[in-house]
């Protein structure tokens, strides 16, 4: 997969140098994608500094296409987001939390504005101007990068930015199983995962009733998994886990009863899984 990146790449910045404006555009844009699409293989791949070369040449290349642009396009922006993120997953790997926190700041900058775009025009249907950019697999890729990226801040302590990411990342989640017809079990998933992790910083923050409200939308994803009757084990895990939370916090305010009937729910629910 690498070696073919590699090749796709060198014929499109060949032609950058013989085309008109409007070509080079899009050439920098496809450029940009496939360097992206590079970094994650090497990722994949372990091999971590051919990633981050990658990924910054990735973010050189949007930055090119954002300048030939007159109108605000997503596109560029979006490849700049994304070169940030995927950075900051490779130093947060490492261990580097300094520098995983610079890319997430740098890439939240554009996810912000697109997220504020994208839930406007979630509410008009028929004004879905950003379907035709932002595809289903990117809506899930963002979501997914948040996730990591709240998990950062999570782990710092700053509990408050880990769930203000969160939020923005439920707008991408949310589109993507818009878009998806809400039926794909991986998007599904995705999405409650997110809520769920929600509900866990809102315990973290003392916000019990934030935390019961948001745990149940989490498992609304879940039982839509389940219903279809595959055997998806990930569902469970994460439907048990979410009822954990949501005892949790009943626990906290005092209400004790709908507590224990919590957790008869997540005890059933643990049966099933050893089966």
């Amino acid at each position: 997969a690498i070696e073919f990146y590699k090749k796709t790449l060198k014929y499109f910045l060949l032609e950058s140098k013989r085309v008109p404006k409007y070509i080079r555009l899009k050439i920098y844009l496809k450029s940009s994608e496939v360097l992206i699409k590079m970094g994650k293989a090497n990722y994949d791949a372990g091999n971590m500094e051919n990633a981050i070369d990658a990924f910054l040449r990735a973010k050189r290349m949007a930055i090119k296409a954002k300048k030939l642009l007159k109108k605000r396009l997503i596109a560029p922006r979006l490849f700049i987001a994304l070169a940030h993120g995927y950075l900051a997953r490779v130093y947060y790997g490492y261990g580097d939390l300094k520098k995983a926190v610079k890319y997430v700041d740098e890439a939240m900058f554009y996810f912000r504005k697109i997220a504020y775009k994208l839930k406007k025009q979630m509410l008009s249907p028929e004004k879905m101007r950003l379907a035709g950019e932002l595809s289903l697999y990117l809506a899930y890729e963002i979501s997914d990068l948040m996730r990591t990226f709240s998990k950062i801040y999570l782990e710092l302590g700053s509990f408050e930015k880990g769930i203000n990411i969160l939020e923005k990342a439920k707008i991408f989640s949310e589109y993507a199983v818009k878009i998806s017809g809400g039926t794909d079990p991986d998007v599904l998933n995705k999405h409650g995962l997110l809520l769920s992790i929600e509900a866990r910083g809102n315990l973290y923050l003392q916000k019990f009733n934030n935390a019961i409200k948001i745990g149940k939308a989490a498992l609304k994803n879940f039982h839509r998994i389940i219903n279809q009757k595959k055997d998806f084990i990930y569902a469970y895990n994460n439907f048990s886990f979410t009822l954990n939370r949501i005892a949790e916090a009943y626990i906290a305010i005092g209400d004790l009863d709908n507590a224990i009937e919590v957790l008869k729910s997540q005890f059933h629910t643990e049966r099933k899984l050893s089966y």
